[in-house]
C-alpha cells in the first residue's frame, strides 16, 4: 500500500496555496491580453493503476522512459529559444502544436497542478483514514525478496505417450539410455477400448496377462487409452459388471532381461561341439544364441520379430549372457504394439478428481516450495473445489528431520495451505533423496477412490536410491498407479541431471502421465537442463499446473 509522508503533505498544501496565488496573478495578466484568442486548458493525465502481479518480466525500452531532468531540460531550451526569437513557444502534448499565449498557459499550468495536488492529497487522505482502521500486517512489514516473484517460474511439458514415434528413435539412435531406476517403457503395449458406436470406453481396467498370470493393469483414460508393460499374450477388460479377454496376435515382448538359452557354455565351447559335429563356426553358434533369444522375446514363428544380425565376426568372443543382452539393448528389440478392442460394459466419466502434490522440500528446491506456497490457494480457487479434493505431501532423505510427511485429501483449502506454509526447504546435501519412499507411501494411501479421476504431481530435482529395496518400492509404487489410474506428472526442478530426467520421463510414460520441466526463461533460481525432446511451448509453472488438471479432468 502506497504511504505519503508528512513532510510530502505538508508541501502538497504549500503547493496548493502557490497555486491560489498564481492564479490571481493569471488573472490579471488576463486583462491585458483580451485581445487574444482564448487558449483552451488541458485536460490532465489520469495516473495509470498500479500493478501488484506481473505474469512475466517487462522490458523497458530506453526509448520510452524519459527522465523528469531531461524534460525540464528540453523545456529550459525551448524556452531559451523562444525568447531568443522574441516570442514564447508552447507545446501540449496532446497537439503537438503551438499556442503563443503566455497568460493561457500560465492558467493553464495552474489549473493542472491545483488539479495534480487536490488529487494527491485526496489520495493521501484515504491511505491514512486505511491505515488508521487496519492496522499493517506482517505481510507488509517484511516484503518478499525482489528477485521471487512465483507467477514467474516457467515451464515446459512432453508428453512420450503421445509422441511415441519420436521416442522410439531417441533410443534407438542411443540419444537417451533405458533402462533407468529399473523402469524399462521401450516395450510397450497400448489398448484403445471403444463400445460398439465405436466411442472411448473410459475408466475401465484392463490387465496384461503373460501364461495365465498377471504382469500388469492400467486404466482406460477418456479416450479409451492405456498402456501396459511387460510380457504377455492375453489382455482382460473388466467395466461395472463383466470381463472380456482377448488373445494378442502373438506373444508379447517382455520388459525383463532376455534369457539366454538353456545352454550356460561360452560361444568358444559351443563352437567345438557344434566343428565336432562338422557344421558350425564360433560366428554361427552365436548365430544360434541370438536366434533362441529373439525367440524367446518375440515367439516362435513370429512375423514381426526382428531378422536376427547378420554382422556376427567369428572372432567374436561375447559370452551368451552378453550376447542375450545385446540382443535386448539392441534397436530391433525395441517394438511397441498397439491393439483396439470392442468392450460393451460403459463405466462412464467420473465427475469427482483428487489432485495430489508431492514436493522434495531439501535445500536446494526452495524456489518450487515458495511457488507451491504463495500460488497453491490460486491454483485451488481457479480449479474449484466442487468435486475435488487435495493432498499435499513431502519428503528429504535420511538424517534429515524427516524422511517423508504425507497428508490425507480434503477440500479445506485454508487448512493445505498452513502445511505448505509450514515447510522450510533444508536437508538433502547428496544427490539421491527419498523418492522412491515417498511414491510408495502416497500410491499406497487409502483414501484414494476408485470413482475420481487421480493425478499426482512429483515436484523434484534428484532420482532416487538406486539399491535394490528403493528400486522395489519404487516398482510397486508404478503398478499401484498404473492399475488404480493415478496419473503421475513429474515437475523436474534446477540443477537436475540426465539421469534425473529419464526417471520422471519414465514414471510419466508408466502410469500414463506427462513430463513436465522449469526453463530459464524466468531467470529465477539456478540453471534448468535442456530435455532430449522435440519442440514445445514455454507456459508459466502456474498455467500448465492448472491447464493439466483440466485436461485429466473427465
Amino acid at each position: 500500500m502506497k504511504r505519503i509522508s508528512v513532510k510530502r503533505i505538508a508541501s502538497l498544501i504549500t503547493a496548493l496555496s502557490m497555486a491560489a496565488s498564481l492564479s490571481a496573478c493569471g488573472g490579471a495578466s488576463n486583462s491585458f491580453a483580451s485581445d487574444e484568442a482564448p487558449a483552451t486548458a488541458a485536460p490532465a493525465a489520469k495516473a495509470a493503476p498500479s500493478a501488484e502481479k506481473i505474469e512475466a518480466p517487462v522490458e523497458v525500452r530506453s526509448e520510452d522512459a524519459v527522465p523528469e531532468a531531461a524534460s525540464e531540460t528540453a523545456a529550459a531550451e525551448a524556452a531559451a529559444a523562444g525568447d531568443a526569437d522574441g516570442e514564447a513557444v508552447y507545446y501540449t502534448a496532446e497537439e503537438a502544436a503551438p499556442v503563443t499565449s503566455v497568460a493561457a498557459m500560465r492558467e493553464e499550468a495552474v489549473e493542472e497542478e491545483y488539479e495534480a495536488a487536490a488529487d494527491e492529497l485526496g489520495a493521501a487522505d484515504e491511505v491514512m483514514a486505511a491505515d488508521e482502521a487496519a492496522p499493517e500486517t506482517e505481510a507488509e512489514k517484511a516484503p518478499v525478496s525482489s528477485q521471487w516473484q512465483a507467477g514467474l517460474l516457467t515451464a515446459g511439458e512432453w508428453n512420450d505417450n503421445d509422441n511415441w514415434g519420436f521416442f522410439t528413435n531417441l533410443v534407438n539412435s542411443g540419444k537417451i539410455t533405458y533402462p533407468a531406476y529399473g523402469i524399462d517403457p521401450r516395450f510397450r503395449t497400448a489398448v484403445t477400448v471403444k463400445d460398439k458406436n465405436g466411442q472411448p470406453v473410459v475408466n475401465a481396467k484392463v490387465t496384461l496377462y503373460y501364461q495365465q498370470e498377471p504382469s500388469w493393469t492400467a486404466v482406460t483414460d477418456k479416450n479409451g487409452i492405456v498402456y501396459l508393460f511387460g510380457k504377455g499374450d492375453t489382455v482382460s477388460v473388466t467395466g461395472l459388471s463383466s470381463t472380456a479377454y482377448y488373445r494378442l496376435p502373438e506373444a508379447v515382448y517382455g520388459n525383463e532381461t532376455v534369457e539366454p538359452a538353456a545352454e550356460t557354455e561360452t560361444p568358444e565351447s559351443t563352437a567345438v561341439q557344434t566343428e565336432q559335429q562338422g557344421r558350425k563356426t564360433v560366428g554361427e553358434a552365436i548365430q544360434i544364441v541370438i536366434e533362441k533369444c529373439i525367440a524367446e522375446v518375440f515367439g516362435s514363428g513370429n512375423e514381426e520379430a526382428p531378422a536376427p544380425q547378420t554382422d556376427v565376426k567369428p572372432e567374436d568372443t561375447r559370452t551368451m549372457e552378453q550376447v542375450a543382452e545385446d540382443v535386448r539393448q539392441s534397436r530391433n528389440a525395441f517394438v511397441s504394439r498397439e491393439v483396439e478392442v470392442t468392450f460393451d460394459d460403459i463405466i462412464g466419466n467420473y465427475k469427482d478428481m483428487q489432485v495430489m502434490f508431492i514436493v522434495d522440500t531439501t535445500g536446494s528446491m526452495g524456489d518450487e516450495l515458495m511457488f507451491l506456497q504463495y500460488e497453491f490457494s490460486a491454483i485451488a480457487q481457479t480449479v474449484g473445489n466442487e468435486n475435488v479434493t487435495y493432498s499435499v505431501n513431502f519428503y528429504k532423505d535420511e538424517g534429515d528431520i524427516y524422511k517423508t510427511r504425507t497428508n490425507p485429501f480434503t477440500d479445506d483449502i485454508s487448512a493445505l495451505d498452513k502445511k505448505l506454509k509450514s515447510e522450510v526447504a533444508d536437508g538433502g546435501g547428496d544427490t539421491p533423496e527419498a523418492v522412491s519412499e515417498i511414491l510408495d507411501e502416497c500410491m499406497h494411501a487409502e483414501d484414494w477412490r476408485e470413482d475420481a479421476v487421480k493425478i499426482a504431481f512429483l515436484i523434484y530435482d534428484a532420482p532416487p536410491h538406486s539399491d535394490a529395496a528403493s528400486l522395489a518400492k519404487l516398482e510397486r509404487a508404478m503398478k499401484a498407479a498404473a492399475a488404480q489410474g493415478i496419473r503421475v506428472i513429474p515437475v523436474v526442478s534446477s540443477n537436475s541431471e540426465r539421469e534425473t530426467e529419464l526417471f520422471g520421463r519414465g514414471l510419466a510414460i508408466f502410469t500414463g502421465g506427462t513430463y513436465v520441466f522449469l526453463t530459464d526463461d524466468s531467470g529465477v533460481g539456478d540453471s534448468h537442463l535442456e530435455p532430449v525432446i522435440g519442440a514445445y511451448q514455454v507456459e508459466s509453472l502456474y498455467d500448465i499446473i492448472i491447464r493439466l488438471i483440466e485436461e485429466y479432468r473427465q
